[in-house]
């Protein structure tokens, strides 16, 4: 078991989960929260053999994140002591005199990469959350742009059971009794107008004696989409399974197929192999699609962190043809300092697919990819500016669906030090990126001379076009000289701005919203971007 210490909580970007008793201040008075993590450490690179799937960027950071309300964050440890006005005022300085710095964004409308689908903007919801149905949530997602919220979170989807708001037998881990699927969809997805995806237990069942029960997936179906007729598209079979120890003894997933106890003797074992998930889950695509045959069922490919030999191969093999979807989960390492991580997004989900192509088949290299958990960035303007690049980058190497893990994680405020569910920086963050790039826009070809300068074009349903810009240097300053091919543009346009500027002080936190104005044409197409900001064109074609 890993102590998760401060110096981990300067890295924090998830958690997954041993148990660990932790005080919540926010539950009722003398109950203690038993958060399931899972720190996840040693992750290696590992170059794809001939018949391997990479392991994806996801794969490659040993992070640490704190439970959603739990030690301090390194959020807190920015407010607390790297907040001075004194160094925030030097900092300023040092920005104000730093040179600024040229580039140039083609955008060709001609070439498409990829169409924004109505399930894009997601967010992961946890049964373990002590706010999980508060009354103004849904104007917030819906203000946001938030299209579709994860259920029941992460780890626990292998532990939960969603008939009883329960946990498996001889699992001690916490479960508000307000968090119910009941609650999530009547006081969460449908006032918000969201989609919800559902991750239904693969690990075990309600007796803790065996794995995941295909009856109780099916019968979620059931429940659902034919009982309360609300038509739930997406499902996932299982979170994270190559975590079940078959990879290592060091593994973060609860799966009792083979039972618990010695994990050295889970190494290797056959029930645990990817090979047994992939036949296990043609058991559930089965039992759920007796039920209603429209919904789509998707698996994890997202390799095993902490043994460079993980195959997903196996697998795709034995269910490739059955299921509609395959599931990345991404936390880039470096984010908290390289914001050019998501650069590497666009080439390894190339390499993903031909590794799915030349291992099961044409059919599994063009299946939709869904990155149902994300999160990165350090603390401040640059986590907004993470959350943006890498909403709009993931949809464009074909993503129908992105969820930032999670809601209370960088998202709305935990309550910690601001009032809770005040918005943070990737609920800005996805905002922006909502603001270019709607549901049924159209994402373009668009490349940018500088590497510190990410762009985004879109061609948008309304005849307008979107340009996003994003200044990834944390000291200089660009001015972006813009041209679009093909387009012809009005004579005034609609700017959005969100970075540095919103974070007074060096605030951790946001101090101030998007902000709105106009601009004129008339003069050419040239911006300037601050440092660590990022900016929203909305271009109107000339009439």
């Amino acid at each position: 078991m890993k102590i998760i210490t401060l110096l981990h909580a300067l890295d924090a970007n998830r958690f997954h989960g041993f148990p660990q008793c932790i005080p919540h201040r926010l539950q009722p008075a003398g109950k203690r929260a038993c958060l399931a993590w899972r720190s996840r450490a040693e992750r290696q690179v590992h170059f794809p053999g001939p018949c391997e799937v990479p392991v994806l960027a996801s794969s490659i950071q040993p992070v640490h994140r704190r439970p959603p309300h739990g030690p301090a964050s390194v959020r807190r440890l920015a407010h607390r002591f790297a907040g001075s006005a004194a160094l925030a005022i030097l900092a300023a300085s040092a920005h104000l005199a730093s040179p600024q710095r040229s580039a140039t964004v083609s955008v060709d409308l001609s070439r498409p990469l990829a169409t924004v689908s109505p399930a894009a903007y997601g967010v992961d919801m946890s049964v373990y959350d002590n706010d999980f149905t508060p009354p103004d949530l849904s104007g917030k997602l819906k203000a946001a742009g938030v299209t579709a919220l994860r259920f029941p979170g992460g780890s626990y989807s292998d532990i939960y059971h969603w008939q009883t708001n329960s946990a498996t037998v001889g699992q001690n881990i916490y479960i508000n009794a307000n968090d119910s699927f009941d609650h999530f969809m009547t006081r969460d997805v449908l006032p918000s107008g969201a989609q919800a995806i559902l991750t239904v237990n693969y690990g075990s069942n309600a007796a803790g004696d065996a794995g995941g029960d295909p009856a109780e997936a099916a019968a979620w179906v059931r429940y659902a989409n034919v009982e309360m007729k609300w038509n739930i598209q997406y499902w996932e079979i299982g979170n994270e399974v190559e975590g079940n120890g078959y990879f290592g003894a060091k593994g973060w997933e609860l799966d009792l197929h083979f039972p618990e106890g010695d994990k050295t003797k889970r190494v290797g074992q056959p029930a645990l192999s990817q090979d047994a998930y992939g036949e296990n889950a043609l058991a559930f695509i089965r039992a759920m699609k007796s039920v209603d045959s429209s919904i789509k069922i998707g698996v994890g490919v997202d390799l095993a962190d902490q043994n460079k030999l993980a195959r997903s191969v196996p697998l795709l093999r034995r269910a490739g043809s059955r299921i509609d979807f395959v599931i990345v989960h991404w936390y880039p390492r470096g984010s908290t300092s390289d914001l050019s991580v998501t650069d590497q997004i666009l080439p390894r989900t190339r390499e993903l697919r031909r590794q799915l192509e030349r291992c099961a088949g044409e059919r599994a290299r063009n299946l939709p990819l869904a990155i149902t958990e994300t999160n990165g960035g350090a603390p401040g303007a640059a986590r907004a500016l993470f959350a943006t690049d890498t909403y709009l980058t993931w949809f464009e190497a074909g993503a129908f669906n992105v969820d930032w893990q999670e809601m209370h994680n960088g998202f709305l405020s935990d309550g910690e030090d601001t009032p809770l569910d005040t918005p943070t920086e990737a609920y800005y963050g996805l905002q922006m990126a909502a603001l270019a790039a709607r549901p049924g826009d159209t994402l373009v070809e668009t490349r940018s001379s500088a590497p510190a300068l990410a762009a985004h074009g879109v061609k948008r349903g309304d005849g307008t076009v979107a340009v996003v810009l994003i200044n990834r240097d944390p000291d200089q300053p660009y001015t972006v000289t813009l041209s679009i091919a093909g387009f012809a543009p009005g004579v005034a346009g609609t700017r959005y701005d969100f970075g540095r500027a919103n974070f007074r002080f060096n605030s951790p936190w946001a101090t101030s919203g998007i902000g709105k104005s106009t601009f004129t044409t008339s003069g050419g197409l040239q911006f300037t971007v601050p440092a660590y900001s990022e900016t929203v064109l909305v271009i109107p074609a000339a009439k």
